[in-house]
């Protein structure tokens, strides 16, 4: 992995937060726990010096947590309506990640939090600067830091796990979707289109125009990291990409939203299945020859569903589970959706 670190501005934000809500903690439970009987197994893992193992069911050790040790049956996933659970007492931001110490990352207000498994506890360590609105897009780097886009000042930060915040590239439009390259590179669906930027250096690339896209919005890689998914409300759209992700194919619709409707968040497991958040209500799992998506998970009544990861595998957070955050005014929370597979490689 090539070194981005390089010199930018640090925001000067002091972290004073009065009266922040810090519940009880939890302990991590047997449906988090790592798996401590080692490396080296059936499942293919290979422990090399990118953390990460090259076959379609082998774990990745790397800096969000995730360890999966389990092989898939990559025909044999779970089907239908899924059973979901509802956790609360979590800050349901439009957008979240997880880190490799079991926290879930959020944002409320003007502060981004570290989260335990619930009920555990909410831990402020980074003042954000605009609204509340904020951070609309969030991912971990390779290194441990986090990225966020804040569309309340068109702003790409970057924050070690300090809390201290630099600020990595301004003058965005509404940036949205999300994904991180193995170089450790950050992808972006902004109104300006689809960008390349160097989170420690601030190099910017518009890799994709505004004008071949109708409101892109979710964003993410194929499981191999050779074909770039973006989600508009004309559907899903594809381009293959070389090895750094800089597109070498032709841009084209993919598949389609049913009826039509706006595309949210979006994400890719290790069989290479595309899954989208559908109108905010729905979650869809696409197959990766495209067409028809199934709809996995449906909320009875009113919803706000904008974005979705996979959890870390640490502190009770599941890697086979798919956690949505939901920011229905009335009663914010995440959903946890058990798709019976991990997430792509990171």
């Amino acid at each position: 992995m090539r070194d981005l670190r390089g010199g930018t501005a640090v925001l000067g934000l002091a972290l004073l937060f009065a009266g922040c809500p810090v519940p009880a903690t939890d302990d991590d439970d047997a449906s988090g726990d790592d798996d401590t009987s080692g490396d080296d197994d059936s499942t293919a893992d290979d422990d090399d010096a990118t953390g990460d193992d090259d076959d379609a069911t082998g774990d990745d050790d790397d800096a969000t947590g995730d360890d999966d040790t389990t092989a898939v049956d990559c025909e044999a996933l779970p089907s239908g309506l899924l059973a979901h659970a509802t956790l609360t007492d979590l800050y349901a931001s439009e957008d979240f990640a997880f880190d490799d110490q079991g926290h879930l990352i959020s944002h409320d207000a003007n502060a981004l939090f570290k989260q335990e498994y619930p009920p555990g506890a909410m831990t402020p360590f980074a003042v954000t600067a605009g609204g509340p609105g904020g951070p609309a897009s969030m991912r971990m780097l390779p290194t441990g830091d986090l990225v966020y886009a804040n569309v309340d000042t068109s702003t790409l930060y970057r924050v070690e796990p300090d809390g201290t915040t630099t600020v990595v590239y301004g003058g965005l439009g509404y940036p949205t979707g999300i994904d991180i390259h193995p170089d450790g590179m950050v992808f972006l669906a902004d109104l300006m289109g689809v960008m390349r930027i160097d989170p420690y250096g601030g190099d910017m690339e518009v890799l994709i125009a505004s004008n071949m896209l109708s409101y892109p919005n979710g964003l993410t890689f194929s499981a191999n990291y050779d074909r770039l998914y973006i989600g508009t409300l004309q559907g899903i759209f594809a381009v293959d990409v070389d090895p750094d992700g800089s597109p070498s194919g032709v841009l084209g619709p993919w598949a389609a939203s049913p009826d039509d409707r706006e595309l949210l968040g979006m994400g890719v497991d290790i069989c290479d299945n595309v899954y989208a958040l559908h109108e905010g209500l729905r979650l869809l799992r696409y197959p990766p020859t495209g067409g028809d998506p199934e709809v996995l998970m449906e909320l009875p009544g009113y919803g706000w569903l904008t974005n979705l990861q996979w959890g870390s595998g640490v502190g009770g957070w599941d890697d086979h589970t798919i956690y949505i955050t939901d920011r229905n005014g009335n009663a914010p929370a995440y959903h946890a959706v058990p798709v019976g597979v991990p997430s792509k490689p990171y």
